[in-house]
């Protein structure tokens, strides 16, 4: 309601992401009442501007060597498959086009994967060359997708919040066991780090770091949104 009166476009993910999904009739009619159930509760909003089918499913496929991974024949991976076109491709869009066939369908996002330039040159982008790819912010004036609709940069929460889950001053530090245990990222703690001593002056103290990490992550998203709108 609140995108409805600020004008607000939202971009609708339905809830698949980053896995394969079966084919089975039991799973895919679960699919069918989920999305029939998703599209009469918020078709009403005149904010929702595009229907999308998953996150990074697709892009995953193709370039996260997942059949390696998992030692997938030839005969698998083709059913794997052909159950992402049954849900993303058919299921999926023939339930929007039923119920609320004046708005837009995409199968996936990112349409285009970031590691090549020619990929910025079409469709929707997820640019993870800062962080993943460990660039430096100024590369998110160099690449500049069709539609980026991910990107980001991490920082750490609020010191407060910090010392709510920290148990012990001894445990306040980016090295700490409690820290790292809480850091999800393969290179979480070293991006943040690398990053603010680029762009700030050196702290002396933890929570100096944190609320320097927050103004990293600023520059970081500015630089990128700057970017975008022009």
């Amino acid at each position: 309601n609140s995108c409805d009166e600020l004008g607000l476009m939202v971009w609708q993910d339905f809830m698949f992401a980053c896995s394969m999904y079966p084919g089975h009739h039991s799973f895919t009619e679960n699919v069918r009442a989920e999305v029939r159930d998703n599209v009469k509760r918020l078709r009403q909003h005149p904010s929702i501007a595009l229907w999308c089918g998953n996150n990074e499913v697709n892009v995953a496929w193709f370039n996260w060597g997942w059949q390696k991974e998992a030692e997938y024949s030839s005969e698998d991976s083709t059913e794997i498959y052909q159950n992402y076109q049954s849900i993303f491709r058919t299921i999926i869009p023939e339930e929007i086009e039923r119920l609320d066939p004046n708005r837009d369908y995409v199968h996936t996002s990112p349409l285009s994967n970031w590691g090549s330039p020619e990929n910025f040159k079409h469709s929707s982008m997820h640019y993870w060359g800062v962080w993943h790819g460990r660039d430096p912010f100024d590369q998110f004036s160099e690449n500049i997708g069709r539609f980026n609709s991910e990107y980001g940069f991490q920082s750490f929460p609020a010191f407060s919040t910090i010392q709510d889950f920290i148990d012990g001053a001894d445990e306040l530090g980016l090295e700490s066991t409690a820290m790292k245990h809480r850091q999800k990222s393969y290179i979480g703690n070293a991006m943040i780090k690398t990053h603010a001593e680029r762009h700030f002056p050196k702290t002396h103290t933890f929570e100096d770091f944190v609320y320097v990490s927050q103004l990293t992550q600023a520059l970081g998203i500015k630089t990128a949104i700057e970017e975008h709108r022009m």
